[in-house]
């Protein structure tokens, strides 16, 4: 796991990505071939810190202004996963 880098800005992120440009389309027709993302082009999108921007923020900045329901999961009337959105699902059609 890598540690948390709270200060990565977006000008950032794109200068890796930039960075990255030259391998990516050197192995273009490698990953072609294989009909998905290489181990080490994944493992290097994850150095880079590429999926960081699929995670939901974390800490009280991300809160502002939004309090926990009781009986809830998340924050508001949201859940937080899928795997919430489907338990609250069964719940409703099938009962509790």
């Amino acid at each position: 796991m890598l540690p948390p880098e709270p200060d990565l800005t977006p000008s950032e992120m794109l200068r890796r990505a930039e960075a990255m440009r030259p391998v990516l389309r050197e192995r273009q027709v490698v990953c072609e071939e294989m009909g998905r993302l290489p181990d080490d082009t994944n493992q290097e999108f994850l150095n880079a810190g590429f999926y960081r921007i699929l995670q939901k923020p974390l800490g009280p900045a991300s809160r502002r202004g939004r309090k926990p329901i009781p009986g809830r999961r998340g924050f508001g009337n949201r859940p937080t996963s899928i795997p919430a959105v489907l338990h609250a699902r069964k719940q409703a059609i099938f009962g509790g």
